[in-house]
């Protein structure tokens, strides 16, 4: 299998890798959504970050009805700092 190589995706892209679309049988495979914590990637690349090695920045789009906020915490939702 030949992929092409991207440097963005689409929240279209994402499900589908979610669903093992993308990279074929056997390949990792994206959470599916409540667990999808983003909802695009804007830029991959193997240069830049910190050491060096790369790359990616993506984006989520913060909506009050995600799962996260009716329960953390009661009457003053935040974004869990492990997601």
């Amino acid at each position: 299998m030949n992929i092409e190589r991207q440097s963005s995706y689409e929240r279209a892209d994402l499900l589908a890798c979610g669903h093992g679309q993308m990279f074929g049988d056997g390949n990792a495979h994206l959470p599916l959504p409540p667990m999808l914590m983003f909802d695009r990637i804007t830029h991959i690349s193997d240069k830049g970050g910190a050491y060096g090695k790369g790359e990616v920045i993506a984006e989520l789009d913060i909506d009050p009805e995600q799962w996260f906020f009716a329960c953390h915490f009661e009457d003053d939702p935040v974004m869990p700092g492990c997601l």
